[in-house]
């Protein structure tokens, strides 16, 4: 910034300065970042769940099958069943927590989204202000580039 004034600065300078202090105040930057982390935590958490549940319904089906056929034959495999409420106890367990990763890499998902979409809105804003100043401001398309991926 030169040397005048703020009163002396032209309408484009003023805006100008101020869209160069948003896109340094890194604040919804770190958190967009931070939001970005969780979901890829979250998601591997979730990734490695989701193997042992399909482990578990295979072997709560194998222990249903295996109590079905000893009440064919008539009796009750006792070792089965508590196999089966242990299984079952574990499975549930597992899906609360996998059901709960899930939600939580969604919502972060979702603000991903928000602060994309604001951020774009709030350059095309400032974009269609340095255009209305400036005819010589480049096209939307490609002034953008250089902004594309900062969250301000």
């Amino acid at each position: 910034m030169t040397n005048k004034k703020k009163s002396e600065l032209s309408d484009y300078e003023k805006i100008q300065s101020e869209f160069q202090k948003e896109l340094k105040d890194t604040e919804l930057q770190e958190r967009f970042d931070q939001f970005e982390k969780t979901v890829v935590d979250y998601k591997s958490l979730y990734n490695i769940l989701v193997p042992q549940i399909n482990e578990q319904l295979k072997k709560l089906g194998i222990l249903q099958g295996m109590i079905v056929d000893s009440a064919r034959m008539g009796f009750l495999n006792q070792d089965a069943v508590r196999q089966l409420k242990e299984v079952e106890a574990s499975l549930k367990e597992q899906r609360e927590a996998a059901d709960s990763y899930k939600q939580r890499f969604t919502e972060e998902e979702e603000l991903i989204k928000k602060y994309a979409l604001g951020a774009k809105d709030k350059l095309f804003h400032y974009w269609k202000m340095f255009k209305a100043l400036d005819n010589k401001t480049a096209p939307w398309l490609e002034w953008r580039q250089s902004y594309d991926k900062k969250i301000f």
